[in-house]
C-alpha cells in the first residue's frame, strides 16, 4: 500500500498570523516548483514539470573508447555501434556487449560525423582537412572526397544514394555522388557553419547554422531560409513525432551578451514547416547540444555545460531527466531497438539512459538566508514514499553564504516524528535528502519541502540621536514685534525686560532619533532628561511610537541638558525576550530667559556724546551680540570690553555719537546663544552747550 508522506513542521509559535517579519514571528521557506528544485544540488533525480523529485533512470555505461569526444553514434543493419571521434581521428565499432575496438584510423583529429549506407559502408566526416573517408564493412577505407573544406559537422544519405555533407567554415551543404564527386552546392550561406543536418520525412532537408542562427529547408536540391533564431547557433535539429521540426539553439547573437554557466541562454524552437516558430523552451544552461524523439509526445533534450538530460514534450512542458555526470551530452543515438544512446564529450564514453529508476539519489536545497542568526525548526516534506522506499533528511548551518566552510556537520533530523532540525543556529542552513528505494520497489516523491526559522532577536541599534531648536517660520517685522513673555518686571531705573510674545516659543526644541531593528520588530520609544549636572534621569515621555518629538523645556530647569532616548522592541516580542537599547544626545542649553542687563549707567560728555557702562549676565549659554538704540531709534551694535562676546557674563563701556542737548533715553539689548533676548534702559540728560 502506498503511504503519503506528510511532515508538517512548523513551531508551535507558527500558529499565530503572519504579519510581517520580525523576532518573534517565524519565517518559512518552501521549495516546490520545477525552478526551486533546480536551483539546488541535484544528483541522481528526475525533476518533474511541477517540481516533483524521483530518483532518475539509470544511466548505464556501454562502453569507453579512451578517446577525449564521441562526436557522432550510428548503427549499421546488423546492430554494430559505431563512433566517432576525437582528439586522434578515430572510428571505434562495438559489436553486442564486446568491448568498443579501434575499426578505422585517419591522419585526421576529428571525426565529427558518421552516416552509414544501406551497403554497412561508413562515411566519415573529418577535421581539420574536411575530408570524408568511406570505410568498408571490413574496416578497410580510403578518402571518399575532399570537399576542399575544413569540417564535415554532419552528414545524411539522399534517397538516391548521395551523400549531403554540411561544412565549415564557408557555411555551404554539398552534394556528393555515389563516386566521391561533389556534383552541387545545395545550400550557400553568409553563416560560416552549417552545424545540422537531418532528413525531412520527405526527402528532403532540414539544416542549421552557426553565426545567425539559421534553419534552412533544402527540397529537390534547392534551399530557403525557414526560421532566424536570436541566438547564435542552431547546433542541433530533429524532427519529432507530430512531424514538426525542434532546433536546439546555443549561444547569445551579440559578443556582450556572453552565457554563464546558469544563464538561460540556450533555446528550444519548435518549427512547423511553412517556418512559423514557436520558443518552446528557454534551457537553465546555455548550450543546448543533442535532441533525439524519446516517445510519441516528447523529445530528449542533451544540454551543457553541465550534461543534463531534459525530456520536452510538444506542448513545452519539461523534466529534468538525468545528470550524465559529465559537461557535454555531445550526441545522440535512437537505434532500432529504441534505447537511445549518449556519446559524452570529455570523457569519450557511451552511455544508456535506460527507463529504470536508480536506486539512490541526493537532493540539496540552496543555502537558506534567515537574514540574521535565527534558531531553526521543523521541517516539512510533503510526497509519496511507497513500500520499500525512503527519505532521509539532514541538516546543517553556517554563518557565511557559502557551505563550503566553517558550516557545521549534517546531522540528521530527531523527535518523535523525526522532523526537527537539530544543528546549532545560524544565519543560513540546508537541508539534504536522500531518496533510496530497495531493488523491486518504485521510486519514493518529494512534491514539496519547507523549513522554518526563527531569528535570534537582536538588540535595536540606535544610530543618532539630535536636538536642535524650534524655529520660528515668521519673518521680518513681525517676528521682532512678538518676542517671548517678560521675565521680570522691574520699574525703577535702570530697569531690565525680556520682550514680548513669539510666533514659536524658544524653548521648544525638536528630538530626533534614527533607530533601526536587525529582525524588523516594531519599536517602541521611551525619552529621559538629565542636567548635565546631574546624574538621576527624569522621564519625558513613554510608549512612543515615531522617531522625532518636540519638547517645550520651558518646565524644565535651565541649563546644559543631555537626552536619552530608549528604544525597545518590546511589541514584537514575549516581555522575557525583548531587549531595548539606548543613546544619549549631546549636550545642549535648555535656556529660555534673556541675559540680565545690571550696572547700567550713561555718562554724557561735554561733545554730546554719552559713555554706556554696564554688565550683561545668562544663567546658560553665551552673550552672543549687544546692541543700543536711543529714543526707540535705530538699533546700533557694539561689542563688549574684551571685544568678542563668548561668555556668560560680559562687561561694556559704550560711547554713542553726539546727542543734542534734551533728555534721553538709551536701550541696552543683549542676546544669547538660545536667541533669548534682555534689554536694559537708562535715562540721561544732556545739557545745553
Amino acid at each position: 500500500m502506498v503511504r503519503k508522506l506528510l511532515f508538517v513542521l512548523v513551531l508551535a509559535a507558527s500558529v499565530m498570523p503572519v504579519h510581517k517579519s520580525g523576532a518573534v514571528t517565524p519565517q518559512r521557506w518552501f521549495l516546490s516548483s520545477a525552478q526551486d528544485m533546480e536551483s539546488g544540488d541535484v544528483e541522481g533525480l528526475s525533476v518533474a514539470d511541477d517540481g516533483t523529485l524521483s530518483l532518475a533512470p539509470v544511466l548505464e555505461d556501454v562502453g569507453e573508447t579512451e578517446e577525449m569526444f564521441v562526436w557522432a553514434l550510428a548503427e549499421d543493419r546488423q546492430g554494430r555501434l559505431f563512433a566517432a571521434t576525437g582528439n586522434q581521428g578515430r572510428v571505434f565499432i562495438k559489436e553486442g556487449t564486446q568491448t568498443p575496438r579501434l575499426f578505422f584510423e585517419t591522419p585526421q583529429t576529428q571525426i565529427q560525423s558518421l552516416v552509414i549506407d544501406p551497403q554497412g559502408n561508413v562515411y566519415a566526416g573529418a577535421a581539420p582537412d574536411g575530408v570524408i573517408y568511406k570505410i568498408l564493412p571490413d574496416g578497410r577505407g580510403n578518402v571518399f572526397c575532399r570537399t576542399g573544406e575544413t569540417y564535415v559537422w554532419d552528414m545524411e544519405l539522399g534517397a538516391d544514394g548521395s551523400l549531403y555533407a554540411a561544412t565549415g567554415t564557408r557555411g555551404i551543404v554539398l552534394k556528393i555522388d555515389r563516386d566521391g564527386k561533389i556534383v552541387d552546392k545545395v545550400l550557400d550561406t553568409s553563416d560560416p557553419h552549417v552545424m545540422t543536418l537531418v532528413p525531412d520525412g520527405r526527402g528532403g532537408f532540414y539544416a542549421g547554422t552557426d553565426g545567425n542562427g539559421l534553419v534552412y529547408a533544402i527540397e529537390n536540391d534547392r534551399s530557403r531560409l525557414l526560421f532566424a533564431a536570436a541566438e547564435r547557433e542552431i547546433h542541433t535539429l530533429a524532427v519529432g513525432p507530430d512531424g514538426r521540426v525542434y532546433a536546439g539553439a546555443t549561444g547569445a547573437r551579440n559578443p556582450g551578451e556572453q552565457s554563464t554557466e546558469r544563464s538561460p541562454s540556450g533555446a528550444v524552437y519548435r518549427l512547423e514547416p511553412s517556418g512559423a516558430a514557436t520558443k518552446l523552451w528557454t534551457a537553465p544552461y546555455p548550450l543546448v547540444l543533442s535532441i533525439v524523439p524519446y516517445d510519441s509526445s516528447r523529445m530528449l533534450v542533451g544540454v551543457g555545460p553541465r550534461g543534463v538530460l531534459y525530456l520536452l514534450s510538444t506542448d513545452g512542458r519539461t523534466q529534468r531527466v538525468a545528470d550524465t555526470g559529465e559537461s557535454q551530452p555531445a550526441c545522440f543515438l535512437k537505434r532500432s531497438s529504441g534505447e537511445i544512446l549518449i556519446g559524452m564529450g570529455n570523457s569519450g564514453k557511451i552511455k544508456r539512459l535506460t527507463t529504470k529508476p536508480g536506486t539512490r539519489g541526493v537532493f540539496v536545497t540552496p543555502a537558506r538566508n534567515a537574514g540574521y542568526v535565527a534558531q531553526w525548526g521543523r521541517v516539512e516534506i510533503r510526497g509519496v514514499i511507497p513500500p520499500g522506499t525512503r527519505v532521509h533528511v539532514e541538516s546543517r548551518t553556517g554563518n557565511k553564504s557559502d557551505p563550503a566552510t566553517e558550516w557545521s556537520a549534517w546531522q540528521p533530523l530527531f523527535g518523535e516524528e523525526q522532523d526537527r532540525i537539530q544543528s546549532p543556529a545560524a544565519q543560513y542552513a540546508q537541508l539534504r535528502l536522500t531518496l533510496t528505494r530497495a531493488e523491486n520497489a518504485p521510486s519514493p516523491q518529494v512534491s514539496s519541502i519547507g523549513i522554518t526559522s526563527l531569528q535570534v532577536n537582536l538588540r535595536p541599534e540606535i544610530s543618532m540621536v539630535s536636538v536642535q531648536p524650534v524655529r520660528s517660520t515668521q519673518t521680518g517685522s513681525q517676528s521682532s514685534s512678538q518676542q517671548g513673555e517678560s521675565s521680570s518686571d522691574q520699574s525703577s531705573t535702570p530697569r531690565t525686560t525680556t520682550p514680548r510674545g513669539a510666533p514659536t516659543k524658544r524653548s521648544l526644541v525638536s528630538v530626533r532619533w534614527n533607530v533601526t531593528d536587525p529582525n524588523g520588530d516594531d519599536l517602541v520609544y521611551s525619552l529621559y532628561f538629565r542636567r548635565v549636572s546631574e546624574t538621576t534621569w527624569h522621564l519625558l515621555d513613554e510608549l512612543l511610537t515615531r522617531n522625532s518629538y518636540v519638547w517645550d523645556t520651558e518646565g524644565a530647569p535651565e541649563g546644559m541638558t543631555v537626552v536619552k532616548v530608549v528604544a525597545s522592541d518590546q511589541p514584537s516580542n514575549p516581555w522575557q525576550t525583548a531587549l531595548s537599547a539606548e543613546r544619549e544626545s549631546a549636550a545642549f542649553p535648555v535656556d529660555y530667559s534673556g541675559p540680565v542687563v545690571s550696572e547700567l549707567t550713561a555718562s554724557p560728555r561735554p561733545d554730546g556724546s554719552v559713555v554706556l557702562r554696564g554688565v550683561g549676565s545668562d544663567t546658560v549659554g553665551p552673550i552672543n551680540d549687544g546692541a543700543y538704540s536711543v529714543n526707540s531709534g535705530e538699533w546700533r551694535p557694539f561689542f563688549p570690553a574684551d571685544g568678542i562676546f563668548d561668555g556668560k557674563r560680559e562687561a561694556f563701556e559704550v560711547l554713542t555719537e553726539a546727542l543734542d542737548p534734551g533728555t534721553y533715553t538709551i536701550a541696552v539689548r543683549l542676546r544669547d546663544s538660545a536667541e533669548n533676548v534682555g534689554v536694559g534702559t537708562v535715562t540721561v540728560q544732556i545739557p545745553r552747550r
